[in-house]
C-alpha cells in the first residue's frame, strides 16, 4: 500500500476557449474548480471572450502550503495588456491576493528552495529589456533587480542551495562580454537597413524571423552587485553554426548544470535534429557530453536526493507520424542503467515533476490532456484527474512531500 503524505499537486485547469475562471487546489492530487455562468443565455462577443482574465501556469512552494501564479488581463493593444504575480494557499483556507502590481507584466516566477524567495522576470521603470528580480515573500516589500545584461534575461532556476540563479539570454555569437553585446547591438542600430542575408537552415520560427543571436546560459549569485557569467564561454560546441539550446537544470549540489542541446539544428529542412545532454561545471569550464546514442534528449531533471536523473528521449529517424517522447531514467552521476520509465505509456508527455517516488505527468490522451502518475522505477501509470471536460497542464509539485512505501 502506498501512503502519500504532505505533498501538494497544484494543477493548472484550461478550459476550451479558455473560460476557466475560478482554480481551488488542495493536497495531494485532487483538484477542485467552479465555473460561474449567468443565468440569462446570450451569445459571447469577442470583446467578452478576448477580455478574460487568464489565469498562467501554477508553482507550488517547496512545503506545499502556497501555490502563485499568473493572471493576465488582456487588452487589444499589446502595450496595454497586464500580467501580475497572485499566491492562494493550497489548502483554499484565503482568498488568493495580488503579489506584484503596476504596468510591466511579471513572468517565469519560481520559489527559492528554502520558500523564503520568489524570482520572477519583468521590464520596469528603467529597464530596457526584461531582468530578473527577487521578492522577500516571508517579509514582504518590491522585487529587487539582481540582472543588468544589455540582452536580457529570461526563465530563472534557483540553485538548490538557494545561493545562485541560472538563467538564458540571447547573445550575439561571437560575444562572451555584456560590453561586446552591448556594443554590437548599438552597431546593429546604426544600421540604415534591416536586410539579412541566410546562409543555412532554418530561418524563421512560426512567425518570427531568426536573427543571428544564440541563446546562452548564465549563472548569478543572488549576492547584491553580483554579476552574471556566461558559462557556456568554454563549452566548445557553442561555437557550431548548427548548435541550439533547448532547456537546463542544477545538480542537486548546485556544482553543476546540465542542459540538452542538438549541433545539427541547420539539418532540420530535412531530417529530425537530435539533441543531446551535457554537463558543464557552474563556475565554467568545458562541457562533457552525457548521450551519444543518437536519440534527441530534453528537458533534464535531476531529483532531489541527487541519485537520479529524468529526461524525455524521443527515437530520431524513425519516419513515424505519431513519434512520441518516452521518459527515461538514468543513474546520477553515471549515467548508467538507462530505463525507459514509461514504456507501457503509449500517449504523449507534455510535462513532468517528480516527487519522492513518484513522477506526476500531464499527458495527451483522446483529445484531453489528463494527470497521470507512474514509480520511478517504472511500471503501469495511473489516471489521476477525471474531469469530463477541459485539459489539465502545467503540474506543480511540493519538493518536501515524501512517499513511503509499505
Amino acid at each position: 500500500m502506498v501512503y502519500h503524505d504532505f505533498i501538494t499537486l497544484v494543477l493548472s485547469l484550461t478550459l476550451k476557449l479558455n473560460i476557466m475562471k475560478h482554480i481551488f487546489p488542495t493536497l495531494l492530487f485532487l483538484l477542485s474548480f467552479s465555473l460561474s455562468f449567468s443565468q440569462e443565455k446570450k451569445a459571447i462577443t469577442h470583446e467578452e471572450l478576448w477580455l478574460l482574465k487568464r489565469v498562467g501556469a501554477p508553482a507550488v512552494s517547496p512545503d506545499g502550503k502556497f501555490a502563485i501564479f499568473s493572471v493576465t488581463e488582456p487588452a487589444y493593444d499589446e502595450k496595454e495588456q497586464i500580467s501580475d504575480v497572485w499566491v492562494v494557499p493550497t489548502d483554499g483556507s484565503a482568498k488568493a491576493r495580488k503579489l506584484t502590481a503596476g504596468k510591466a507584466g511579471e513572468s517565469a516566477y519560481s520559489w527559492s528552495p528554502d520558500g523564503k524567495y520568489i524570482a520572477f522576470v519583468a521590464k520596469r521603470d528603467g529597464d530596457e529589456v526584461n531582468q530578473v528580480y527577487i521578492m522577500n515573500f516571508k517579509e514582504g516589500g518590491e522585487g529587487q533587480r539582481i540582472t543588468t545584461l544589455s540582452t536580457g534575461a529570461s526563465s530563472p532556476k534557483w540553485s538548490p542551495d538557494g545561493k545562485m540563479i541560472l538563467f538564458q539570454s540571447s547573445v550575439f555569437p561571437t560575444c562572451y562580454t555584456d560590453s561586446c553585446n552591448k556594443k554590437t547591438t548599438e552597431e546593429k542600430k546604426k544600421q540604415k537597413y534591416n536586410a539579412r542575408v541566410y546562409t543555412s537552415f532554418p530561418i524563421r520560427d512560426f512567425d518570427k524571423w531568426i536573427d543571428e543571436k544564440k541563446t546562452h546560459l548564465f549563472v548569478q549569485s543572488t549576492e547584491p552587485k553580483s554579476s552574471a557569467k556566461d558559462i557556456f564561454t568554454d563549452v566548445a560546441i557553442s561555437k557550431q553554426e548548427g548548435f541550439q539550446y533547448s532547456n537546463a537544470c542544477w545538480s542537486a549540489d548546485s556544482k553543476d548544470i546540465i542542459f540538452s542541446a542538438t549541433t545539427e539544428a541547420n539539418t532540420a529542412a530535412y531530417q529530425d535534429p537530435a539533441a543531446n545532454l551535457y554537463r558543464v561545471p557552474a563556475s565554467g569550464g568545458a562541457e562533457k557530453q552525457l548521450t551519444s546514442d543518437k536519440q534527441d534528449y530534453g528537458n533534464p531533471l535531476i531529483t532531489k536526493d541527487g541519485k537520479n536523473l529524468f529526461c524525455y528521449m524521443t527515437v530520431v529517424g524513425n519516419n513515424k507520424m505519431y513519434n512520441i517522447s518516452k521518459l527515461v531514467r538514468f543513474d546520477w552521476p553515471s549515467m548508467q542503467n538507462k530505463t525507459v520509465v514509461s514504456e507501457k505509456l503509449d500517449r504523449q508527455i507534455n510535462n513532468f515533476v517528480v516527487s519522492g517516488a513518484q513522477v506526476y505527468m500531464c499527458v495527451e490522451d483522446v483529445g484531453q490532456d489528463k494527470i497521470y502518475t507512474l514509480p520511478v522505477k517504472g511500471g503501469d501509470a495511473k489516471l489521476l484527474s477525471t474531469a469530463k471536460a477541459g485539459c489539465y497542464s502545467n503540474v506543480s509539485a511540493s519538493t518536501e512531500g515524501e512517499i513511503k512505501l509499505i
